[in-house]
C-alpha cells in the first residue's frame, strides 16, 4: 500500500504542471491533447468520451514550486529538478495559487476546516474537503480518464 501511495504522489507531480480545460491559454510548456472516445479493453473507460485539454510537458521544477509556494519541500537541492515530497493537498493548493498568480480562476475549493466525510482512507490524516469550481479556467490535475488517455491506455 505504501508503494502505491508513493507511486500516486510521483504520478501527481509528473502531471501537476498544468492540466486544464481547453479554455486555458496555452504556453510553450503545454501540450494540446485532442480528446476522443475510448475504444479499448485496457482501461475501465471503454466508451468514455474525453474533451480536448492541455497538459504540462514537464514536471514542476523546484524553482517553479518555490516561485508559487515560497518554499522547497524537497530534501535535495537543484532548481531544475522536479519537486518531490508533496502531498495531493499541496498540489491542489499549488494549482490554485499558480492560477491566481497568472490571473486565472482557481479550479479547486479547499476547506481546511471541514473534514471530508467521504474520505475513508486510513493513510490520509488531513482529509480537507476539496471540491471543484465548474467552468473555472485555472490549473488542475488531470482526471483518471484523461491520464489514461494521454498515456496510451485509452485510444486503441
Amino acid at each position: 500500500m505504501r508503494k502505491l501511495l508513493i507511486f500516486l504522489l510521483i504520478a501527481t507531480i509528473v502531471v501537476i504542471s498544468a492540466c486544464s480545460q481547453e479554455k486555458h491559454e496555452k504556453s510553450d510548456n503545454d501540450i494540446f491533447v485532442k480528446g476522443g472516445t475510448f475504444k479499448t479493453t485496457k482501461s475501465n473507460y471503454n466508451g468514455a468520451t474525453i474533451s480536448n485539454y492541455y497538459i504540462g510537458k514537464y514536471e514542476v521544477t523546484r524553482k517553479e514550486w518555490i516561485e508559487v509556494m515560497g518554499s522547497n519541500p524537497s530534501e535535495f537541492k537543484g532548481d531544475d529538478l522536479p519537486v518531490v515530497m508533496v502531498s495531493w493537498y499541496d498540489v491542489v493548493e499549488y494549482c490554485n495559487k499558480r492560477s491566481i498568480k497568472e490571473g486565472l480562476n482557481p479550479y479547486y475549493n479547499i476547506d481546511k476546516t471541514k473534514k471530508d466525510t467521504n474520505n475513508k482512507s486510513d493513510n490520509d490524516n488531513i482529509k480537507w474537503t476539496v471540491t471543484i469550481s465548474e467552468g473555472a479556467n485555472g490549473y488542475r490535475l488531470p482526471t483518471e480518464a484523461e491520464w489514461a488517455w494521454v498515456n496510451g491506455t485509452g485510444p486503441s
